[in-house]
């Protein structure tokens, strides 16, 4: 099975790993995508202008391919990837973002869902869609770069008006109704797999994160 080098330390044998990111083309990927984690959208497929055929496409497409894994890949400048890749274990499947580097043999992993916990701040999400390199492959409109990454984001402190506005311009860059946008965009603001983390100040180099996010509360 083939896999990625850059991601030989996390593949398991008997499974590949190959890019797919045509599969965002599918008329149900972003409901089937994102309504994994916020069951709302999968219900509400109209929303994307996809019905309930179209949804159970792109599933399958994205969760039964056992023995090739899915991937979808995000280019950040000096050479970085953020790779999403579906694990599709049949007892036990994942959506992991890993993040590789040409100057590491092996992978971070941001965040796994389910579970697991937040792999973005607000200030990271932002950072990372709209730093696309000049030639790279992968996704590279900033829209849809945002939309892939929302379910590892997860921030105490993110301010609500941007969020709103920045992630329904997204929406509707793939479809979503101008005037249904905001009321959508309000869902991602809350994760149902993880509780809002705090995050450390961090410097100015992309995905920051020294010490990892903080329970809000004080709670060790």
């Amino acid at each position: 099975m083939e896999v990625p080098p850059s991601l030989a330390g996390y593949a398991v044998p008997g499974h590949g790993i190959a890019p797919a990111e045509h599969l965002l083309d599918l008329p149900g990927f972003w409901p089937a995508y994102l309504g994994s984690v916020w069951d709302e959208l999968a219900r509400e497929p109209e929303l994307f202008g996809a019905d309930a055929a179209d949804v159970d496409a792109a599933a399958e497409a994205l969760h039964d391919a056992t023995e090739v894994w899915p991937a979808h890949r995000v280019p950040l400048p000096g050479g970085r990837v953020l790779w999403i890749v579906h694990g599709n274990f049949p007892d036990e499947p994942s959506t992991d973002y890993l993040l590789t580097r040409p100057d590491r043999t092996r992978e971070t992993r941001l965040a796994s869902l389910p579970g697991h916990h937040a792999g973005l701040s607000w200030r990271d999400l932002v950072a990372v869609a709209g730093a696309v390199p000049a030639d790279a492959e992968g996704v590279r409109d900033p829209d849809l770069r945002l939309l892939l990454l929302l379910p590892a984001y997860g921030d105490f402190e993110t301010p609500a008006d941007e969020a709103t506005r920045r992630i329904s311009a997204a929406l509707t860059a793939v479809g979503v109704p101008a005037g249904s946008a905001p009321g959508t965009a309000g869902l991602f603001l809350d994760h149902p797999f993880w509780e809002a983390p705090l995050w450390p100040a961090g410097g100015e180099d992309l995905l920051s994160l020294p010490a990892g996010p903080t329970d809000p509360t004080g709670t060790p």
